[in-house]
């Protein structure tokens, strides 16, 4: 049964990255000049953060062109911790994705992006990349649908109860436990990805749910961390601005994190739409 729930996370996996890829074949240009053309305004910054996360679903992918940039000296560090703050709100957009209640529909987005895939290689390329953006939704969503049903075998149920009644028991240690295990996997995606799989089950709490989030916003600043290592100074600031933007995010919320929740509750009517309302209005 084990391999149930790692053959569901490479499928998730698998999903991401080429939903990922798909899209920024769609976007068109190179994403790195995009970014570097409209950075004057700080606000509209925020927003390229935004959009290209949305587009390219990893936050951790922008802070390292981010520091790229930077380092060939294209932006300048104001506008490029701009960008990696709108890049904390743009992924939540996957989140957003993962969180509908689509995912015994899967079968009908592989089928879709195989049409579309099919209509783009006799008309247009552009149906060819949208049909690709398609079918990897459909795979990342048979990716969850077979977690959650790994999730909700006996023994594994049981065992992820007890896991996390000891995240749960308080808050820093759900924040820890998010955060450690972002590090190790370089990504904050998949970690909430699992998270709402559990949500599926029944298998986890409101209050845990969002701990571990928040631990996940600190765990994936590891990626612009190791990506700033043998760089110059500013591409340094880069990355530590990152840590001490979404550490201080963390700090700021904690003595608020009981009427966070029951604002959060009021948001949705199942779990997994609750804990993605939650990853963004944070």
């Amino acid at each position: 049964m084990t391999m149930l729930f790692f053959w569901g996370l490479f499928l998730f996996f698998a999903g991401l990255e080429g939903g990922k890829k798909g899209l920024k074949f769609l976007a068109g240009k190179s994403i790195e000049s995009r970014i570097s053309r409209y950075t004057d305004n700080f606000f509209i910054c925020i927003l390229i953060g935004i959009v290209v996360t949305g587009i390219l679903q990893s936050s951790s992918a922008v802070s390292v062109i981010i520091i790229s940039l930077v380092e060939a000296k294209l932006i300048k560090l104001k506008p490029a911790i701009g960008v990696i703050m709108g890049a904390n709100i743009g992924t939540t957009l996957t989140v957003q994705i993962i969180s509908l209640p689509v995912l015994s529909f899967y079968p009908y987005l592989l089928l879709t992006g195989v049409f579309f895939m099919i209509t783009g290689i006799v008309l247009d390329k552009k149906f060819l990349n949208a049909g690709f953006v398609i079918f990897s939704f459909g795979i990342l969503f048979s990716g969850l649908k077979t977690m959650t049903t790994f999730f909700n075998t006996r023994n594994t149920s049981l065992l992820i109860k007890k896991i996390l009644f000891f995240s749960g028991k308080n808050n820093y240690l759900g924040i820890l436990t998010g955060g450690i295990t972002t590090a190790i996997i370089q990504s904050s995606s998949i970690i909430t990805g699992i998270t709402v799989s559990i949500a599926h089950s029944g298998l986890i709490t409101l209050p845990v749910a969002i701990a571990i989030a928040l631990g996940s916003n600190i765990g994936t600043c590891i990626t612009a961390l190791l990506a700033s290592i043998n760089i110059g100074k500013t591409g340094r600031a880069v990355a530590l601005g990152h840590l001490i933007f979404n550490l201080a995010g963390v700090l700021v919320m904690l003595p608020f994190l009981n009427y966070f929740i029951r604002l959060v509750l009021v948001t949705g009517n199942s779990l997994p739409r609750q804990i993605a309302n939650a990853h963004t209005l944070f």
